[in-house]
């Protein structure tokens, strides 16, 4: 039996951190259940439904109630006549970060349904304000603009309801290796190829997606249906279509 929402989760009204766990929790779980049904996975791939969003539910909870109590204690100077009290907690409201989106958006996974490259954690000075854009395997997949013939789309809009496996430049390999993967596996699995140039899928005009995905012309990240990146390959290996399968294999529990 799996939970999701407020079956398994609870949070005060404050912050309205709620609904927010609510439909992050859905989206993790919803393309593990698919995968396990439509027997591209294994059933251990469900083990990191609670693995990965366990951690980030019991925060928002805890940030929730911790705001929710400083409503109670301004209520309770208020009646007895604390101004000063109440003065303090204003204070303290205006010093607080504006910005909440690293525990929006940098929240990261750790799972079998991830496979880490050993490159340590992006340093954030404040976790719940900083967000920092990265492709560190766990992170949410950046956003880039590219550009596909005369229009101009966000990455994100590929991560969808498939496995996606963007590369360089130079990714034909990969893009074989996809292909024979997807078909053989019966693994909902795309590839594109973003650079600039003829011979790309998606135009990245301002040749940025190597450095913010932390790969070179060869090398491919695989990103999860949720908008995870589940695996990182910087460069080309002697053989990808192996290199892929095995990161398949691991992120799917068919190893």
């Amino acid at each position: 039996m799996l939970l999701v929402g407020d079956a398994a989760h609870r949070t005060t009204p404050a912050g309205g951190l709620g609904m927010n766990t609510d439909v992050q929790s859905a989206h993790n779980l919803i393309w593990k259940l698919v995968a396990v049904l439509d027997g591209a996975a294994g059933e251990r791939l469900l083990d990191t439904y609670e693995a990965e969003r366990r951690p980030i539910a019991t925060l928002n909870t805890q940030v929730s109630k911790a705001r929710a109590e400083k409503v109670f204690d301004v209520g309770a100077a208020a009646a007895r006549g604390d101004f000063d009290a109440i003065r303090a907690w204003v204070a303290g409201m205006r010093r607080e970060p504006e910005s909440r989106l690293g525990q929006d958006l940098g929240y990261t996974y750790e799972s079998g349904a991830v496979v880490p490259d050993r490159t340590p954690p992006v340093a954030r000075a404040d976790p719940i304000a900083d967000y920092v854009q990265n492709a560190r395997p766990g992170a949410r997949a950046p956003h880039l603009w590219l550009e596909r013939g005369a229009q101009r789309h966000s990455i994100l809009d590929l991560f969808d309801t498939a496995f996606v496996l963007i590369t360089g430049a130079h990714g034909d390999p990969w893009r074989e290796a996809a292909t024979a993967i997807a078909a053989q596996d019966r693994i909902p699995l795309q590839s594109f190829r973003i650079g600039n140039g003829a011979a790309v899928d998606l135009v990245d005009r301002a040749g940025a997606f190597l450095d913010l995905y932390g790969i070179d012309a060869g090398g491919a990240v695989l990103v999860r249906p949720d908008g995870f990146v589940a695996w990182r390959q910087p460069s080309l290996p002697p053989r990808p279509a192996a290199a892929l399968r095995g990161a398949l294999d691991q992120i799917l529990a068919r190893a």
